[in-house]
């Protein structure tokens, strides 16, 4: 039996910082130059979640995966707009939705036996996570760390999670 992969959707998949800074933020919670967060800034404009771009990491996931199993946390009313994202640019993927990252993170971990591909800085075990390096996660202390499209490829066939 195949260990199975959940991928995190924002910051692994889609591109939400981008959006809304334009840049890579150093904390998880930075302000723009108008003083909102993130999540402020994408409640002013729900097209953000449809029309985000993709992350380095999406190429790689999408090649390597004919169905791509996605655990990720989304409020109630930015559900529509991230499924129309998630269905344009993966049409075969497995979407489960979450409230928060430790339900997430035990679903995929303990219940599941999975690898988790993540880049929240806020669980207390990395040892089966994946980590998407960003600034505001590199205190964390994650024996799998990735920085490009190429670590990731290579850190699944490492594992034997691909073929």
């Amino acid at each position: 039996m195949t260990t199975p992969v959940y991928f995190d959707l924002d910051g692994v998949l889609r591109n939400l910082n981008k959006s809304v800074y334009g840049y890579e933020p150093r904390g998880w919670n930075e302000k723009t130059i108008e003083g909102l967060d993130l999540l402020e800034v994408i409640n002013q404009d729900l097209s953000i979640l449809e029309y985000a771009p993709i992350m380095k990491y999406y190429k790689v996931v999408n090649d390597l995966f004919p169905v791509v199993k996605i655990a990720t946390c989304q409020l109630p009313h930015w559900i529509t707009r991230t499924n129309k994202w998630i269905k344009r640019r993966l049409p075969n993927a497995e979407v489960l939705m979450f409230n928060r990252g430790q339900e997430k993170f035990d679903y995929v971990i303990n219940e599941k036996g999975g690898v988790l591909v993540e880049d929240s800085p806020f669980f207390e075990d990395y040892s089966n996570v994946i980590l998407i390096d960003h600034p505001y996660n590199r205190h964390v202390d994650a024996p799998m760390r990735v920085k490009t499209a190429k670590q990731l490829e290579n850190i699944l066939y490492e594992l034997g999670l691909v073929q």
